[in-house]
Parts: structure tokens; sequence; C-alpha cells
């Protein structure tokens, strides 16, 4: 048996399923609503991956198989999160019990110690704006480890697996691990700078807050069958705190509202600013009394204390103009009649709340007459 020739021949298809992880790993980081399903998905690819290798691998006799299934699960180990490796390393595992033999126990823990390799990397490089192909080549070289596995083997497949296999195997799994790896990396800092100029056509540069863009996105992105009250807080006769402090202290104390409100409000509540001293406030799953407590709430926060800055206090108020939805479906309707009720909070003098029913709105606009 020529064995050199033989461990070649399995690598073109190996190495070509291996190129869809790069892909398939940026579209992931790209597109999917739900990272965490996309990760797990992720970590089946790298899996199924590593099964194709070993069932393309080349049998060695007494359950030995030479493949190259460290590869992937050395990327998942380093680039997916644990539960994504988790889920690549017992697809793995899975695959190489599923051939047996009597190297099924040293090859499962191949797969354990090269996917730990990958983890221990990725911890190491924390934080790492960018890898070059020199710390791809220290992944390659630290995922190596794994070949402590084959020492498990009996002499006379050691002395095989020493003398013919490892000085054709070491060199496939440091290029596939480089040069895989290199292509996951390109994919993860082109969806890093996405998400950078995404995050900057979205937010709100003074503040921080998604700015109206970004809020059209995220109350789109919101399940249709959930409540919602939309609030529109808008901070009273600020105009005459620039006029008295200057522009800057005014800026400041838009960011103390802006820190304030974010404080207040749930993880899953949407904050936005949409004008100079506008802010919008959207909460999913609350219903409309609760809605209503949540606006009152927010009022009385903002003018309990004054924000302490170096020209001195500076006490602000605010008017809320408030509506619930059954449905984010509802939003034009909402919008509409948070502006109506918060423009009655002004006419009415402000530091007010005005909250209704979107359904109450639509009622009233078909009694209004033509």
């Amino acid at each position: 048996m020529h064995l050199t020739t033989d461990l070649f021949q399995p690598i073109p298809g190996t190495l070509a399923l291996m190129g869809l992880l790069a892909p398939s790993y940026g579209a992931v980081l790209r597109h999917a609503r739900r990272p965490r399903r996309g990760q797990l998905g992720l970590g089946a690819l790298c899996g199924a991956a590593a099964a194709f290798a070993m069932w393309q691998g080349t049998p060695l006799g007494e359950g030995w198989i030479v493949d190259l299934r460290s590869v992937p699960v050395t990327l998942a180990g380093a680039y997916l999160s644990p539960p994504g490796a988790a889920i690549a390393v017992l697809i793995a595992v899975a695959a190489r019990l599923g051939l047996g033999g009597a190297g099924a126990l040293a090859g499962c823990l191949i797969l354990v110690v090269a996917a730990g390799a990958g983890w221990l990397w990725n911890r190491l490089t924390r934080p790492r704006p960018s890898m070059s192909w020199r710390a791809l080549l220290g992944l390659a070289i630290l995922s190596l480890s794994h070949v402590a596995a084959m020492l498990t083997a009996p002499p006379g497949m050691l002395r095989v697996l020493l003398g013919e296999v490892l000085p054709v195997h070491v060199p496939l799994h440091v290029a596939g691990v480089t040069l895989v790896g290199l292509l996951l990396e390109r994919e993860r800092l082109a969806a890093e700078r996405e998400r950078r100029l995404t995050h900057a056509a979205e937010r709100d540069p003074l503040t921080g807050l998604l700015n109206r863009r970004g809020l059209d996105r995220a109350l789109g992105r919101l399940p249709e069958d959930a409540g919602l009250a939309y609030l529109c807080c808008d901070l009273d006769h600020f105009k005459r705190v620039n006029d008295a402090y200057g522009h800057a202290a005014g800026d400041t104390v838009l960011k103390g509202v802006a820190e304030r409100l974010r404080e207040a409000l749930r993880p899953e509540d949407l904050l936005g600013r949409t004008g100079g001293e506008e802010f919008v406030i959207a909460m999913p799953g609350l219903d409309a009394s609760e809605g209503a407590r949540a606006a009152a709430r927010l009022r009385d926060l903002l003018r309990s204390r004054p924000f302490d800055l170096p020209e001195g206090e500076v006490a602000v108020t605010a008017s809320i103009g408030g509506v619930w939805t059954e449905s984010p479906l509802g939003l034009d309707t909402a919008r509409t009649g948070a502006d109506e009720a918060l423009y009655a909070v002004k006419r009415s003098g402000r530091d007010g709340v005005r909250f209704e029913a979107a359904r109450a709105v639509r009622r009233r606009r078909a009694l209004e007459p033509a």
C-alpha cells in the first residue's frame, strides 16, 4: 500500500466541505436574527465536516483511521460559541464511535483535544481586532496537541503513525487550520465592519440611543402578537437650558436624560432619540394599564432630581404622550396617537402624561366630522 498517496486522496473533498464553513460563518454573523441558533447550525456543519473527513479517511487496519477531522473541530473551538463547538464535537464523536474499531476511543480523544485547543486559543487571543496568518499558525500548532492521543496505539501501529502518518498529517493539519482560519477571519472582519457601519447609521451620535431609522428597524423585529406601549417624551422648554448654560451643557443634560431613561427600562424595551429634545420609548409585552403606569413613572423619574453641571444644577421636566396598541402592526396609528397625546399635554401646561389605547384613537377619529 502506498500510504502517503492514500493519505492525500480524500484531501480535496474534505477541504472543499471545510471551505463552506467561511461563507456560512459570515452569513450567520451578518444576518442571523437568532445568533445562538446560527452558532448551533455552524457547529453542526463543523461536525458534519469532521464526520465526512472520517468517512473519507484512510484505514490503517486494527480500527485506526487517518483523516483531517481535527481541522473543523479546531476551528469550531476557536470561532464558535461554546454550545456551537460542543455540537461540533458531539456530532464528530458520534460519527467516530459509529465507525468503531480499536482506535475509536483515541479518535474521540483527538476531537476533544483539538476543540479544547481552539477554545484555549480563543481565550488567549481576546480581544482580537484582527488575526494575522501568524496568529492562525499559532492556533494550528497549539491544536497539534491532539496527536498525543495517537500515543495510545499499540506498538506496531504506533510505529506506522509516527514514521509514516505524522510526517503527512502534521503539515496538512497546519495548512488546513491556517488557510480555512484565514477565510473565517476575513468573514469575521467584514461582518464587524458592517456592524460598525450599521451602528453608526442607526444610532444618535450624541447619546448613543437609536435614531429614527434604527428605531424603525428594531420595531419591525418585534413579535407581531405582543402588546406595545409607545411613548413620546419631550423635554419641557429645553431651549431655555441651552440659552442659559450653553449648548455644551445642554448636550450634557441630554446625555444624562438618556442614561436615566436607559437605566429605568427593561432590556427588551427600545429607547431612541428622534429629535433635539424628543425621546421615544417602545415597551413590548405591556397592557394598557401597565403602559400608563410606566409613562407616569418615567415622567416622575426625570423631574425627581436635577442634573449636576459645572455651571450649576439644571432641573428638567418632561411631557409624555403615550399610546397602547395590540400589535406593532399598528405602529403608524400608535405614532400618530402618541404625538397627539403629547401635544395635548403641552397645551394643558406641560410636565404631564396623557396615555390612551390606539383603539380609542381610531374610534375617536371615526366620530370626528370630515
